[in-house]
């Protein structure tokens, strides 16, 4: 079974509160309940109702909003606690056992690696008696608290309340798209499928339980989906928990169960025509205790796990069987798309360094034959259950060694090729060039290297799909959709006018909001000579007189996106998800930013190849743009009572949380880089009016903060926490020297 991250290191320390007890309480209030807090807290729900409004802290949850934490918001609460409390009150908190702990660090979406792939270490938390000055630090923090809450609306909207924005998403599409379903037209296929990731949907072990099905794929969003030509969604499978498991059959426990709720969901998906498709990263590695067993099995091996190695006869009817099984039990599945080069260890070459192979037994193969194996035998066993089965064979992480063409060349007629549409795109960014491996909007594809794979593709008669980020991407992924609707429009017209792709995956976990981006796109299905203008995209989604008075703001705010400072790394370690409220530290902590998970104070983590100062100053370009641009909107909303449209609302909404986190991001560099020399009282201020502004908008917007396979990024409480953090380092400092104006920087 999975195993729990080692314990390394110490947590990181809270002295904005006087106690650990009471941080467990501020961080956690609203989302789960008193009497859950007082029993991790050995005390009772009396006392911990007391501390927490000692800390001025008022109730706007019940026990639905508890619930809805547990079931859908688990790691936003494992981030919270995660240098808090240790492995046992943090099951305690869930009401996990340790086997499901593991497994969902380990399998939902690499959560380990996010949370550092370390566990710190903790003491046990449990509540005492304060002590005078204890009380004393209590007062100041139930005055900061009250203060902030009363510049604070009240909440309108709880966590979680999608599906009245999806139900009008989708009456809005419907009177929008004239080739909706309620329209009594078919969708042509201009682009044959349109798949992508349902927006709420759980990236764990969802098919076990069909509440969560029904919870990751409302009928709501299914209608908006639906009417916005979508016709495919995918979602994450494990083999193993799909089929009998031929090595370890304790790993396949309930997979029948897992199995109907398979069936369901593609039964629930026919009604609105569209397709389920799963996403397989197979054979799934496994801890090096399972090969105590099984070592013929064992292949290259990291990180206490090893490959399944696939030159073993046994790996590839595994392979082959299990996707008969899972075809054969689940009647009507749309297809298969594989990832066979991913952070997942799961063939010897998947982590392929470009050198050598790890494993004697595969190193006369080439990383290209191991590739086009996996698929090979998957494709196989599914056409065995259904001889028209779909599988489509992703190229991420084939570009090491160059092997793309190869294994294009290698792979059956019938499988179909996916590429990232901006791949290898370059571009000169300050001083420096940088290029994109994947979720970059900044940066523009389609790219030659795309083209030329699909071309390629093309000429041996295969279908070709592109996978883009049309909504947000890892460069902002806080907001349901970046509204820089001209780099979209570029984007997808190039992909037209080369008609070199067939099909369009339009979304990664991030990005499946039904937005105004996503009805913009659904012109470009319908069958035509040349595709539409950016101009009736804007009347077709807004109306003549709204569209020609917001198109100069979002062209304002899609120059000024250009300035990103993009990189892979930037993306996945850089504060721009979390910044409004990320802590600051008084002291360097040394600890390194993870992937999409905690920033820290990691400035040469964050910049990747920039120089500072090209860091610096390309955020101060975006976040003085982006400014601008939301400037330029909210008056022209203003102007036009705007604000009473929805849907320009939603833009709003999301114009100003990018340009809040923007500016946090750009005064979290200048806080680092000045804190031991100078006065940052400015910068601190600042973040505080940041974080108050940003939780205004979350107050009125569940869309806020939230991503599917990170849940939400930060809560009304972590805001208000950022404001306790930045108001205890001012009460701290005692720098008088001032720094260079921030302006000048």
């Amino acid at each position: 079974m999975a195993q729990l991250p080692p314990i390394v290191g110490e947590s990181l320390p809270t002295p904005h509160f006087p106690t650990q007890a009471q941080c467990l309480i501020y961080r956690l209030w609203n989302i789960i309940s008193p009497e859950r807090l007082a029993a991790v807290l050995h005390t009772d729900v009396n006392t911990v109702l007391s501390a927490a409004s000692d800390m001025g802290l008022t109730t706007d949850a019940d026990e639905h909003t508890y619930d809805n934490w547990l079931q859908k918001g688990y790691i936003t609460i494992i981030r919270a606690v995660w240098h808090l409390l240790n492995y046992d009150q943090i099951m305690q908190l869930l009401d996990w056992d340790e086997e499901k702990l593991a497994f969902i660090l380990h399998e939902d979406d690499f959560l380990d690696i996010k949370l550092g792939e370390n566990k710190p270490y903790c003491e046990p938390i449990y509540w005492r008696t304060l002590s005078e000055r204890e009380k004393e630090q209590t007062a100041k923090i139930r005055d900061i608290t009250v203060q902030a809450l009363k510049q604070l609306p009240p909440v309108k909207c709880q966590p979680f309340s999608f599906v009245q924005l999806f139900a009008r998403c989708a009456a809005e599409a419907n009177a929008h798209c004239p080739t909706s379903k309620n329209n009594h037209t078919t969708t042509p296929p201009r682009f044959d499928k349109r798949i992508i990731y349902s927006y709420c949907a759980l990236y764990g072990d969802t098919f076990f339980d069909q509440n969560l099905i029904d919870q990751s794929f409302p009928d709501e969003l299914l209608s908006a989906y639906q009417a916005l030509g979508i016709n495919g969604i995918w979602t994450q499978a494990v083999l193993y928990t799909l089929c009998p498991y031929p090595f370890d059959p304790a790993r396949s426990e309930g997979y029948e169960q897992r199995l109907a709720g398979v069936r369901y969901l593609i039964e629930k998906l026919k009604k609105y025509d569209i397709k389920l498709y799963l996403y397989l990263n197979e054979p799934r590695p496994m801890p090096n205790s399972f090969f105590e067993k099984y070592p013929h099995l064992r292949g290259a091996e990291e990180n206490g796990f090893s490959a399944l190695c696939m030159s073993q006869p046994e790996v590839r009817n595994y392979l082959e069987n299990g996707a008969e099984y899972l075809v054969s039990h689940a009647p009507g599945l749309g297809g298969f798309f594989t990832i066979t080069a991913s952070e997942n260890l799961t063939n010897c070459y998947a982590h392929y360094d470009g050198v050598a192979c790890r494993c004697p037994r595969c190193a006369s193969m080439e990383p290209a034959d191991m590739y086009a194996l996996v698929n090979k035998l998957l494709l196989q066993g599914a056409r065995r259950a259904d001889p028209e089965f779909c599988l489509i064979a992703s190229s991420w992480g084939w570009w090491v060694g160059g092997t793309v063409p190869a294994v294009i060349d290698r792979l059956p007629q019938d499988i179909e090729m996916m590429g990232v549409s901006e791949q290898k795109v370059e571009k000169t960014i300050g001083e420096v060039r940088t290029h994109v491996e994947d979720y970059s909007i900044s940066m523009e594809g389609p790219g030659s290297f795309a083209l030329d794979n699909w071309k390629r593709a093309h000429a041996r008669g295969m279908k070709t799909l592109a996978k883009i980020q049309v909504n947000n991407s890892w460069e902002m992924a806080a907001v349901p959709c970046i509204p820089v609707f001209e780099k979209i429009y570029r984007h997808v017209s190039r992909l037209f006018a080369e008609n070199c792709v067939d099909s369009l995956m339009l979304s990664w976990t991030l990005g499946g909001y039904p937005s105004p981006t996503l009805q913009m796109l659904h012109a470009f299905y319908e069958e035509s000579e040349t595709p539409p203008t950016l101009e009736q995209l804007y009347v077709r989604c807004f109306g003549k007189e709204l569209a020609t008075r917001c198109a100069p703001a979002f062209h304002t705010l899609s120059e000024a996106f250009d300035a990103f400072p993009f990189h892979i790394d930037v993306a996945y370690h850089a504060p721009q998800h979390y910044a409004p409220a990320n802590l600051l530290y008084a002291t360097p902590t040394g600890r390194n930013a993870t992937m999409v998970g905690f920033p820290y104070d990691d400035l040469d983590g964050w910049r990747s190849l920039y120089s500072i100062d090209t860091f610096v100053n390309q955020l101060k370009q975006l976040s003085d743009g982006w400014h601008d641009g939301t400037v330029q909107l909210q008056q022209v909303l203003n102007e036009t009572n705007g604000t009473d449209n929805p849907t320009l609302k939603e833009i709003l909404d999301c114009a100003v949380v990018c340009d809040n986190h923007f500016r946090s991001m750009y005064l979290q560099c200048l806080f680092v880089l000045w804190r031991e020399k100078y006065d940052c009282s400015d910068i601190l201020r600042e973040e505080c009016d940041i974080a108050l502004r940003e939780a205004s908008v979350m107050a009125d917007n569940p869309t806020i903060g939230y991503e599917s396979s990170n849940h939400y990024f930060y809560t009304r409480a972590a805001l208000l926490e950022k404001v306790l953090n930045c108001t205890y380092l001012l009460q701290q400092s005692k720098q008088v020297t001032r720094p260079p104006h921030p302006e000048t920087i």
